[in-house]
């Protein structure tokens, strides 16, 4: 995972890559993240609700609500 520090802005910057079949438990986040697929194909589960993504598609996860990453 790459990681940039923006903290003076309040912004983290992230780059992480799932391989097939990797599962990211239910969780929260206490800030707002911005999901980018820039390849590849998975599924992201926000409040219940499951949704599948592929490349260039974007998810923005509120802070404080239940995401899991399939």
């Amino acid at each position: 995972m790459k990681w940039i520090d923006l903290s003076r802005n309040a912004i983290d910057l992230n780059e992480q890559k799932h391989r097939g079949g990797h599962l990211v438990s239910e969780h929260y986040h206490q800030t707002h993240q911005l999901l980018f697929v820039l390849e590849g194909e998975g599924a992201i589960r926000l409040g219940g609700e499951v949704r599948k993504l592929t490349v260039d598609d974007t998810a923005l996860i509120v802070r404080g609500l239940n995401v899991m990453e399939m």
